[in-house]
């Protein structure tokens, strides 16, 4: 048996509620009050005389009967032990085994069988392909920050769910990447494209979907084909080839398909299957990540400040590179020959810049408590248009964004419609 926990050696715990405590409390108290008619010597005064009578009268009557009261229970505990010992020494009676139900043993060989699949070395290493996969370290140190930032999640991944989610949020970013360049470069080129006009409608009802932005930046590669000023690059890496891979927007299609099915219930449920999943999900989102990579030569910037130099008639520019899975945009200062917006991100192409707003934007989100790299999504009549956060996703609302969401219908305005020949000093990449 265990070992009894006793107060002062002899009292049980908790103290309040051993007898023996009580018994001895009340001898003594009774002595105290007992009066006695023998006259005695004082030794000393009489407040130490009662308080000593009552310790003494305590200790007799109550330790010492909790003291008897313990040999008494260590003398039984070490005879029922010994019993014990004897009883354990002899052959348990042997029962023969109970027939094994058919149902039960099925029940119990297919539980076993998931408990191997869900410990899952599959999904291990699935997981360390991923994680060193050299086209997802190029896309975090070369592609524009919302790639970036979606690579570098997928490969600090630490679960196969969680890399599954981190995959489609990757394409995702791809997909709002082109989307948004697109975008500013139809405004540019042909600003009274069909495409500006749906995905203008888009933001004023529900919102733009995946499948909204691959329609714009489709409608932007059938129209980079004759165009004198397309982004070098785009046309091959966005569209499908018979004989080559996909293109950047087929691939991405795969991925949205996925998105959808685990949107409306079939997401994976276990590890196992999340890493099964992973093996289809990553080659397309792979295959999507190398044939963007020509935005590279696009960097994506915002601008910080902007200082007019009189003698030479230029702009000095702090702008912050928007490249790469840091939060921290890299500062550059260069000289450009025309003015740009503070506060605001382009990209910067041979052919001037393209200015993103009002789709990507830098705002403080009060979840966070900083600055958050947002992207437009809706329009919201009450609050003006949705932002939404690359990193958490957090909503952000700006009502002075409306008017410019109104306007990427409209003709873009003139200083970029100004072609390259007669500026020379562009602002440079």
């Amino acid at each position: 048996m265990a070992r009894r926990r006793y107060l002062l050696g002899v009292f049980d715990r908790p103290l309040i509620k051993d007898w023996t405590l009580w018994h001895g409390m009340a001898w003594a108290s009774l002595v105290v009050a007992v009066p006695t008619d023998e006259p005695r010597e004082p030794t000393g005064p009489a407040w130490i005389d009662y308080p000593l009578l009552w310790l003494f009268s305590f200790a007799i009557m109550g330790m010492g009967a909790a003291g008897v009261r313990r040999v008494i229970r260590e003398i039984v505990d070490r005879r029922r032990s010994r019993n014990d010992a004897d009883f354990s020494m002899q052959p348990a009676p042997t029962v023969p085994p109970r027939p094994a139900d058919s149902t039960h043993a099925q029940r119990m060989a297919i539980s076993t069988a998931s408990q191997r699949v869900e410990r899952a070395p599959i999904s291990t290493a699935q997981m360390i392909d991923l994680q060193a996969s050299s086209v997802l370290f190029e896309a975090r140190e070369n592609l524009p920050y919302p790639i970036a930032r979606a690579a570098r999640s997928v490969q600090l991944a630490s679960d196969p769910l969680e890399q599954y989610q981190y995959l489609i949020d990757l394409g995702e970013a791809l997909t709002l990447t082109l989307g948004m360049l697109s975008t500013a470069w139809l405004r540019r080129e042909d600003p009274g494209n069909e495409a500006l006009e749906m995905l203008h409608s888009q933001l004023r009802l529900r919102g733009v979907s995946q499948g909204h932005w691959h329609s714009v930046t489709q409608a932007a590669e059938k129209l980079m084909v004759s165009s004198a000023h397309p982004i070098p690059g785009f046309v091959d890496g966005v569209r499908s080839r018979k004989k080559d891979a996909l293109g950047a927007v087929d691939a991405l299609k795969r991925v949205l398909s996925e998105r959808n099915r685990s949107a409306h219930g079939a997401r994976p449920h276990n590890r196992a299957e999340a890493a099964h999943r992973n093996r289809d999900l990553a080659p397309d989102v792979l295959a999507a990540i190398e044939r963007v990579t020509f935005l590279s030569a696009t960097p994506w910037v915002l601008v910080e400040g902007l200082s007019f130099r009189r003698h030479d008639q230029l702009w000095d520019a702090r702008l912050r590179v928007a490249m790469g899975d840091h939060p921290e945009f890299d500062l550059s200062i260069q000289v450009v020959s025309q003015p740009v917006a503070n506060d605001t991100f382009y990209v910067l192409t041979d052919t001037g810049p393209l200015d993103l707003s009002p789709l990507l934007v830098l705002r403080f989100c009060e979840v966070c408590r900083q600055p958050e790299v947002c992207y437009a999504d809706r329009v919201d009549d009450q609050h003006g248009v949705s932002l939404k956060s690359f990193a958490r996703g957090h909503q952000v609302f700006d009502r002075d964004l409306v008017v410019e969401v109104d306007s990427i219908a409209a003709p873009a305005p003139a200083a970029s419609t100004t072609d390259a020949d007669d500026q020379p000093n562009q602002l440079p990449r």
